[in-house]
């Protein structure tokens, strides 16, 4: 049974959320979103379902928010974050300023006993990308003052390497 002829993957992600007690809303027929707590943020998840292409579309907004001025700064560590990462990728823009994972899947073929599987796992890797990332992103607010005081270049390779230094325990 394919997924795309008679099932829209948006109710399947609907049965996944519903399963793991989280709150979401229903937006459209092509959409949902769900708030999720993480151990180190809140993350806003959207799905968006593109049934031309037979793609959907996750996007994870962090609680994260830059002002202008930490814009260069913040689209820096985030390349040094896409440089490393093997599905999906960070991305911020210039209107909203806030770090936003997204991940793009085609679904044709899938049917109903791999399409859940396959979308579960989707889920769980972009909550953990967002939660892995989560203290460099943030450390790009925490440096506004000392970026005014140091050299650009100074600041983005230092918020680079605190994106990978390994951390012990949790805070």
């Amino acid at each position: 049974m394919d997924i795309l002829d008679t099932q829209n993957p948006i109710n399947s992600v609907e049965d996944i959320l519903s399963a793991q007690d989280w709150h979401f809303e229903r937006i459209s027929d092509d959409e949902i979103s769900v708030e999720i707590s993480g151990e180190h943020g809140a993350y806003v998840m959207q799905f968006s379902w593109q049934e031309k292409m037979s793609a959907l579309q996750i996007a994870v907004k962090t609680d994260i928010q830059y002002s202008t001025y930490q814009f260069e700064n913040a689209a820096g560590v985030i390349s040094g974050i896409n440089s490393m990462l093997w599905m999906g990728h960070f991305d911020i823009s210039q209107t909203n300023l806030v770090p936003t994972f997204r991940y793009t899947t085609l679904l044709r073929g899938m049917n109903d006993l791999t399409g859940s599987d396959y979308l579960a796992d989707i889920i769980e890797v972009a909550l953990c990308e967002c939660e892995k990332h989560y203290g460099a992103l943030f450390a790009v607010m925490q440096k506004e003052e000392a970026a005014s005081q140091l050299a650009f270049s100074d600041v983005k390779e230092d918020s680079y390497n605190l994106a990978y230094l390994a951390a012990a325990g949790n805070a």
